[in-house]
């Protein structure tokens, strides 16, 4: 996973609390998946904030037509890991 700022991870938590908590899980997943996809081609360190909010964008579009479709297992991993950082950071 990239390095994202706190102030990433507040973004990403203020994002993700307007879902219905059964929606969260799901962006999570999507959003971790487009950050790990990113991660591959791009061999920065640290995630701009611009291209973070093209992502969230994007898993926000794939959600509207989500169908239910096994998760990749990285990005299934990497989104727990996601959650655990956002509860970290928008809650410390």
């Amino acid at each position: 996973m990239r390095r994202l700022t706190s102030e990433q991870y507040v973004k990403i938590d203020a994002v993700a609390q307007t879902l219905p908590p059964s929606k969260r899980h799901a962006f999570l997943v999507k959003l971790a998946g487009k950050i790990y996809r990113d991660a591959r081609v791009s061999h920065t360190r640290t995630l701009p904030d611009i291209k973070l909010s093209n992502l969230i964008d994007a898993a926000l579009y794939e959600m509207r037509d989500e169908k239910q479709r096994p998760a990749d297992p990285h990005a299934a991993a990497a989104a727990k890991e996601l959650d655990r950082l956002i509860k970290m950071y928008s809650n410390g």
